[in-house]
């Protein structure tokens, strides 16, 4: 007698028949400079950026590490280390710059949670933890990180390592903290300085027998540690606003402003030498390296500044990548995403693991874009209209015009040559670019659109107040259908069969449109908060949702979905949109890159073809008894037997098929 029982066996997992292969990190918090290797690293909300810097005024993206917000890297040989938000430090191997390893990770002990800054000085790593203090660890061994010893001084923003002594930035009851490491297993207060009630100290920069501190309130503060146990301020430099960073080199001070300027200051006099305003927003970063001066700004880019005429800093170069991405569309090896930053981005995809940023072109304000598969992009360009871009040489895209609306555009959809587009003031207005670069206005109707999906002679629109039907079998006389007002908060639909699936921010609802004149709700699913997009690849539905990523439900049964795969990215982001494209799914992240997982649902080679309409549920592994295969949701061999006693065949999360006595059955692992 054969048989099968589901097991349990405990495994975790933040994601099930869903891997993360690579991405573009967004939105840039930090960058280090490795002079030795001439190699740039970026930290962003997403992960670490990896630029070759050989032109030191025109880096050149490498590759990236998937991380949560990194505030902090720093380099030391072949190993970078990253301080992650919730993720402690991230130890990175980066011996082959094109190719990072992420090694592993050091995670603090609770109640600590996570780390702001890290510095490496005489072969020890110095971390502070944002709300405890400082943490030292060996690094004997780069790839393992050994704790020496911590030092609870509270908040610290930021730190210089000289020698055996550690200089704090802390912002808190002392606004510079004096440390001394020389036994570093024994982390010792040399003193502790406050430069008043309203002091607040962000950044420092040490230089001989001087400290300058980038305060919040005041500018910038110079204090004497000619005697490191009596620290003396004996100058500073008032600011219209608050000072962010600090740094030095050349014989001057540079100073990061909250407006997003730029102080050259003589620090002899306190003079200001110039000052640079930087176009982007929110400069965060500062890091000095001969003529040169890298600033990283929350629009992804890291300005680079030829300062050796400190009177006038000129900007010589830049590396950035996407920061907002609102959509994307996929052809061939290419990837296009529509920017709200940037305009038009365009990436090869062709090694899959590693996205590579061939092109962009400026835009006021991208939010979609839809591709022609003889190489025009239409993007629309918000309060410009539709901009057309000739794409047909990805690397090299050409402006062509712009078709004005009167009003805002947003979402598109490319029908053969027609072209809808969601206008503000118009609601659906219908385009014919079947002449790619002078299109024609062919009708208009009302709808407060979110997103459109097409289906033979129908359109479905995403309303504000739910679900709208058009009958465009004549795209000229376009006219409405069916009304569905049960989904207040509708923001993306797509169909199959007699069923629309229908985003509506609290809930993921099922519409029955076999009667397109009359859609019924069929039942209505929380997936998740803030339920945003939703996308179909053969009976496989694709939920994004803000608080819970990316779900994937099986709705070869419309009316009864059941979960299959899920991607919880641990991210401060939005995923805008999800596109599976073959094997892969691609999730533009709102301020949070692009993401490319790998997905295990598809290209199954052999499936058994018969699967009892029940699915087994288990957590770890099934128990079997008598001959038995199993098949991975690839199609691949994973265990087989016949054992005479029950046996318990651990397995991942994923789907599974056994096969046993001629009947197969479907095996959810979670």
């Amino acid at each position: 007698m054969t048989g099968l029982l589901v097991g349990v066996l405990p495994v975790v997992a933040d994601s099930l028949n869903l891997t993360l292969l690579g991405n573009f990190p967004g939105r840039g918090k930090c960058v280090y400079l490795d002079t030795t290797r001439n190699l740039m690293y970026v930290g962003a909300l997403g992960g670490v950026a990896i630029y070759d810097a050989s032109d030191i005024t025109s880096p050149v993206f490498l590759a990236s590490i998937p991380l949560d917000v990194v505030f902090s890297v720093q380099g030391y040989g072949n190993y970078l280390y990253a301080a992650a938000y919730h993720e402690g430090i991230a130890i990175i191997d980066v011996s082959a710059p094109a190719s990072p390893i992420l090694v592993g990770k050091y995670r603090p002990p609770w109640p600590y949670e996570s780390f702001d800054v890290v510095k490496v000085s005489n072969g020890k790593l110095f971390a502070i933890e944002r709300n405890q203090g400082l943490f030292v660890f060996d690094l004997s061994d780069p790839a393992n990180p050994t704790l020496l010893d911590t030092f609870a001084g509270g908040v610290g923003y930021d730190m210089v390592v000289r020698n055996d002594t550690v200089f704090i930035a802390s912002g808190d009851l002392y606004d510079l903290l004096i440390l001394d490491a020389t036994e570093p297993t024994d982390v010792r207060l040399i003193s502790g300085f406050t430069a008043g009630f309203f002091a607040w100290a962000l950044d420092l920069y040490v230089s001989g027998d001087t400290v300058f501190l980038a305060d919040y309130n005041e500018g910038l503060r110079v204090v004497d540690i000619s005697d490191p146990t009596s620290p003396v301020e004996l100058d500073s430099l008032e600011t219209d606003d608050g000072a962010r960073r600090v740094a030095g080199y050349g014989g001057r001070i540079y100073v990061l402003l909250y407006n997003d300027s730029l102080l050259v200051v003589n620090p002899a006099t306190l003079g200001v030498e110039s000052v640079y305003h930087f176009a982007g927003d929110d400069t965060y970063e500062l890091h000095a390296y001969g003529d040169y001066l890298f600033v990283a700004a929350s629009d992804s880019t890291v300005y680079i500044l030829n300062v050796s005429d400190p009177t006038s800093p000129l900007l010589v170069g830049a590396a950035d990548f996407p920061t907002w991405i609102e959509n994307v569309q996929v052809r061939g090896n290419y990837a296009y995403l529509a920017d709200w930053d940037w305009g038009l981005v365009v990436v090869d995809i062709s090694d899959i693991s590693q996205p590579r940023i061939v092109s962009s072109l400026r835009l006021a304000w991208a939010l979609d874009v839809a591709i022609t598969p003889d190489g025009y992009a239409y993007v629309s360009d918000v309060n410009e209209g539709v901009a057309i871009i000739d794409v047909s040489d990805p690397e090299h895209p050409r402006y062509v015009r712009h078709y004005t609306t009167p009003g805002q555009v947003d979402d598109l959809l490319l029908d053969g040559d027609v072209l809808y587009v969601d206008e503000s003031s118009m609601g659906v207005m219908v385009l014919d670019v079947s002449d790619r670069e002078n299109p024609s206005l062919l009708a208009t109707a009302t709808a407060s659109v979110r997103e459109f999906f097409k289906r033979d002679t129908l359109l479905f629109v995403a309303d504000a107040g739910g679900l709208r039907v058009f009958n465009v079998s004549d795209p000229a006389t376009i006219s409405e259908v069916g009304y569905y007002s049960g989904a207040p908060y509708s923001s993306d639909v797509v169909v199959a069969g007699d069923y629309a699936y229908l985003a509506n921010y609290y809930d993921l609802q099922i519409i029955d449109v076999s009667d397109p004149t009359s859609p019924t709700l069929v039942r209505v699913d929380t997936v998740g908060n803030y339920v945003y997009h939703v996308a179909l690849q053969d009976s496989f539905l694709y939920v994004s949702a803000a608080d819970s990523g990316l779900k994937v439900f099986d709705v070869s049964d419309p009316a009864n979905p059941e979960l299959v795969a899920y991607y919880r990215p641990d991210l401060w982001s939005v995923s805008l949109n999800v596109r599976p494209v073959g094997p892969y799914v691609i999730m533009p992240m709102r301020s949070g890159g692009l993401w490319i997982l790998q997905n295990l649902l598809v290209d199954v080679a052999e499936r058994p073809e018969r699967v009892e309409a029940k699915t087994l549920v288990g957590d770890g592994g099934v128990l079997i008894f008598g001959p038995y295969r199993i098949y991975d949701a690839t199609g691949r061999l994973v265990a087989s037997g016949n054992p005479t006693t029950p046996k318990l065949v651990p397995l991942r999360p994923g789907i599974y098929f056994l096969l046993q006595e001629g009947k197969t059955r479907k095996v959810l692992i979670r």
